[in-house]
C-alpha cells in the first residue's frame, strides 16, 4: 500500500507542552539498549535506516520479538485481534530485501495524504481510521510514536516514546478479557527487558501540528 505524498518540506509546530517528568528507566541504564540481536536482524535494521530514512529505536526489534511470542508464524498479524497490523519497516524487518537498498526508496510506503515527510508509519489500525508511526525532526534525531488520523489535516497526536507504551495505552482503554490477557503479556515482556511502558513517564507533548507552506 502506498499513500500520496508531498515533495515539499513541512514546517512543524509543537503545541501544548507538558512539564518534563523524570523517566523511570534512563536510556543509559536500561538493558534494552544492549539487547543482543542477530546479524541478519542488524542487517535488516540497516536496510530500514537506508530505505526509510529512519534510525530505529531499540524498542523496535524488541516489539517485533514480542509479536513473535504471540504468533510465531505471522508476527505482523499478531495484533489483528486488537485492530493493529505491523507494516512498513516491520515488513522489512520480517522479510528483508533481496535487492540492494537505495537511499529513501521506501520513504513513501504507507504514507497517507496528510502525513509529513518526518512521519514513518509502522502500524495501521484495521478497525478505525488512523495509523501510528515514528515522528522525527531529522534523520539524526530520536523518533517517538505519534498517531495520524485520516480526517484531520496535519495533526499528529503523541502516543508514546516507545511501541510498548503506545500499545499499553491503547489496550488500557479497552477492558475486555482478551485485551487484558494481551496487556498482561505485554507488561511481563517489557518488564523482563526493562522497557518503560508508562505513557506519562516520558510524555513531553500531546499535539504536533504540521503546517504545509503555501506555494
Amino acid at each position: 500500500m502506498k499513500g500520496k505524498s508531498r515533495k515539499r518540506s513541512s514546517k512543524v509546530i509543537i503545541e501544548k507542552q507538558k512539564p518534563k517528568v523524570p523517566k523511570t528507566v534512563s536510556e543509559e541504564e536500561s538493558p534494552v539498549f544492549d539487547y543482543p540481536i542477530s546479524d541478519e536482524i542488524q542487517k535488516r535494521i540497516s536496510m530500514i535506516g537506508q530505505g526509510f530514512h529512519l534510525k530505529c529505536s531499540p524498542d523496535f526489534p524488541l516489539f517485533y520479538e514480542f509479536c513473535k511470542t504471540l504468533r510465531a508464524d505471522a508476527p505482523l498479524e499478531a495484533l489483528l485481534d486488537v485492530g493493529f497490523r505491523l507494516v512498513g519497516p516491520f515488513e522489512i524487518l520480517h522479510l528483508g530485501s533481496k535487492e540492494p537498498v537505495k537511499k529513501g526508496q521506501w520513504s513513501n510506503y504507507y504514507r497517507f495524504y496528510h502525513d509529513p515527510p518526518e512521519f514513518v508509519t509502522v502500524i495501521v489500525c484495521t478497525s478505525e481510521q488512523y495509523h501510528i508511526g515514528y515522528f522525527r525532526d531529522s534523520c539524526e534525531s530520536k523518533p517517538f510514536l505519534a498517531k495520524s488520523t485520516h480526517m484531520f489535516n496535519g495533526v499528529l497526536e503523541y502516543c508514546g516514546q516507545n511501541l510498548f507504551a503506545c500499545l499499553r495505552s491503547t489496550l488500557q482503554k479497552n477492558k475486555c478479557t482478551q485485551h487484558s490477557d494481551l496487556l498482561r503479556s505485554l507488561i511481563e515482556f517489557a518488564s523482563l527487558k526493562n522497557i518503560p511502558t508508562d505513557l506519562s513517564s516520558s510524555c513531553k507533548l500531546s499535539i504536533i501540528r504540521v503546517i504545509w507552506p503555501k506555494i
